[in-house]
């Protein structure tokens, strides 16, 4: 599944790169807008999967300021 969290995690931005949208098949790009090609289904998921596995810290963090 194409993700909001997949595509940042990869390193781009969303409104400047590109754009989503919710469809009756789920989430789909509206526009791509990078100078790098849109990663491939697999490789958004892979950056979704990086996430996921960052939660932990993610919410951990606040309690930790620098």
């Amino acid at each position: 599944m194409i993700t909001y969290n997949g595509l940042i995690q990869l390193g781009f931005k969303p409104e400047v790169d590109f754009s989503l949208r919710n469809g009756d098949e789920g989430p789909y790009v509206v526009f791509w807008n990078s100078e790098s090609p849109q990663p491939s289904l697999e490789e958004i998921e892979e950056g979704q999967a990086e996430y996921d596995a960052a939660e932990y810290q993610r919410l951990r963090a606040p309690e930790y300021p620098a």
